[in-house]
Parts: C-alpha cells; sequence; structure tokens
C-alpha cells in the first residue's frame, strides 16, 4: 500500500507542478496570443486540474490512513480523468482539431466515477 500511496503522491506532485508551469505559461506567453474564448477554456482545464490534483493528495494520505481500501481505483480514475478533461482543453484552447473535444465528457465522466467510487467506499466503509 504504501508504494501506491508514493506512486498516488507523485502523480499529485507531477500534476500539481504541471498547473503552475501551464498557468505561469498561459498568463505571460499566451495571453497575447489567445482569445477571450481560448483564454476561458484553458483556464477551465487548469481549475479542474487543480481540484483533482488536490482529490490526489487526499486519497494518497487516505492510502496510509486506512490502508484496507482499494484507493487506487478513485486515484486512476481522477488521473485519467485529468489527462481527457484538461489536456483535451489545453489542446484546443492552442487551436489543435476540434474532434479533440470529444475527449473533455469522456474525462468528465472519470471524474464522475471516481467521485462515486468515492462514495461507495465510504458507504462502505463503516469504520471510517
Amino acid at each position: 500500500m504504501l508504494k501506491q500511496a508514493r506512486s498516488v503522491l507523485m502523480c499529485a506532485g507531477l500534476n500539481g507542478g504541471t498547473c503552475v508551469v501551464i498557468g505561469a505559461f498561459a498568463a505571460h506567453a499566451l495571453q497575447h496570443h489567445l482569445d477571450e474564448r481560448s483564454m476561458s477554456v484553458l483556464k477551465t482545464g487548469l481549475l479542474y486540474q487543480q481540484w483533482h490534483t488536490l482529490v490526489l493528495l487526499f486519497i494518497a494520505v487516505a492510502m496510509r490512513q486506512w490502508p484496507g481500501l482499494a484507493w487506487h481505483w478513485p486515484a486512476r480514475l481522477v488521473a485519467t480523468g485529468i489527462g481527457f478533461f484538461s489536456l483535451s482543453l489545453y489542446m484546443l484552447a492552442l487551436g489543435m482539431p476540434s474532434w479533440l473535444g470529444l475527449l473533455t465528457p469522456l474525462g468528465g465522466l472519470f471524474f464522475i466515477g471516481a467521485w462515486l467510487v468515492l462514495f461507495l467506499m465510504a458507504y462502505k466503509a463503516r469504520d471510517l
């Protein structure tokens, strides 16, 4: 379980750092090159990535606190959701093909799945 917690924490660290880099790049290098809509799309991707990075941090801590639960499921769903949701929005904001927008709702479904799995885990584990 400690290896899994370490992996989730590393994933959170990578995502958190990526948020800072993308946010800084957008604020300093892209603000004069992207229109208002594209900047809004990029900021939406950042917002969801930032919040779900915090969820990954919570999961890493929870893995150590309550080691008997299957924390790897919500962690994988959140990480995959970030990949599909935020990455597709970043690519769309930068003018990549519009069909990439099909990946965004798929990422949202992964996020929803992660939250539902967390709910079910809490419901089933009465000793939390």
